[in-house]
Formats: structure tokens, C-alpha cells, sequence
């Protein structure tokens, strides 16, 4: 599973604060400081 902890901002080079969305398994990633979005979704092994 894909770790959503410490990705940087494409833009400014933060940290991007992830929070799960009602849909499954897809999260959106938020930069702090820019306000960058960026949706991930994780696949899970079987």
C-alpha cells in the first residue's frame, strides 16, 4: 500500500496533509502553505 506520508508539494515543496474522501480508498492531498491539490488512491494488495 502506498504511503501517503511525506510527499512534497510539486509547487513549493512541502508536506502535503492527506485526508480520506467519502469514496474508497481515494484520498486527497492538500499543501498547507500553497494550497496545492492532489487526489491518490490507494490500491490495496489482494
Amino acid at each position: 500500500m502506498e504511503n501517503l506520508k511525506n510527499i512534497k508539494c510539486p509547487e513549493c515543496e512541502s508536506i502535503l496533509s492527506f485526508v480520506h474522501t467519502d469514496k474508497d480508498d481515494i484520498f486527497k492531498g492538500l499543501c498547507p502553505d500553497c494550497g496545492y491539490e492532489e487526489w491518490r488512491a490507494l490500491i490495496k494488495e489482494k
